[in-house]
């Protein structure tokens, strides 16, 4: 499914992003995603959904590559943010 996200977040700089945090292609898509659906149903700022994308970008890159993940806990948080 081809997301269209808003001008200002540029496809490659959250590419650029992914490799340089180090998140995962599921990470990227879930972020756009998240933001795709923040443009649709909110009247946001776009400075706000960029800073939300940023933010998500550091943490799901912290997440990722902690040494305490499990399994479990993975596929919760999946999960929820498939939800949300």
């Amino acid at each position: 499914m081809e997301i269209s996200l808003p001008a200002f977040i540029e496809l490659d700089a959250l590419s650029d992003m992914r490799e340089a945090i180090g998140i995962s292609e599921w990470g990227e898509q879930t972020i756009q995603d998240f933001i795709h659906a923040l443009t649709t149903h909110e009247d946001l700022n776009p400075k706000t959904l960029k800073e939300y994308a940023s933010d998500l970008k550091h943490f799901i890159g912290w997440f990722e590559t902690a040494d305490h993940q499990e399994e479990e806990i993975i596929f919760r948080l999946k999960m929820w943010l498939l939800q949300h």
